[in-house]
């Protein structure tokens, strides 16, 4: 665990942990499995986005709120940005303190950008058992897309 702007991250298994649905009513499809090995579309992060809308309060069994409208706003229009980019996310997650997260993870290498339900948003870059970089931004346009730039960055510089 890591301590950063005043929040406790459990970080390396954030992205890992991937939603609640990939590893309970799922867990028994092999081919849904595999989906998260899957490169990136913009078909099937909607996807994602559209399974996080059908969560309920206490989603995850520990009390987590689901994704609310505002979030899942932020995402959506974070991933045509992204795709811009060339540089799509692996998945998308709903976050158990309320919000949305879309992820990158490539072996040793994460990041994910998160929406919270209160409107506020970060980014979490960190390599192997490294302490995370974090960043709290509010979820502009202009802002979402240098928070993306930041994370390809962060990607394209092997350490």
């Amino acid at each position: 665990m890591s301590e950063r702007c005043g929040m406790v991250l459990d970080v390396p298994s954030y992205c890992e942990g991937i939603a609640f649905l990939e590893t309970t009513e799922l867990k028994s499809d092999a081919t849904n499995f595999f989906k998260k090995f899957e490169r990136p579309t913009l078909n099937r992060l909607e996807s994602q986005i559209q399974e996080t809308e059908t969560l309920l309060d206490d989603w995850d069994s520990y009390g987590a709120p689901p994704p609310n409208q505002e979030a899942l706003r932020w995402a959506r229009e974070s991933v045509p940005l992204a795709d811009s980019e060339r540089f799509l996310p692996h998945n998308i997650a709903a976050s158990a303190e309320g919000g949305i997260a879309l992820c990158w993870d490539d072996k040793d290498v994460h990041a994910y950008i998160e929406f919270s339900n209160d409107g506020s948003a970060v980014s979490v870059m960190y390599r192997g058992m490294e302490d995370p970089y974090v960043r709290e931004f509010s979820p502009e346009q202009t802002t979402i897309t240098g928070m993306l730039g930041e994370v390809r960055v962060f990607f394209s510089n092997e350490s």
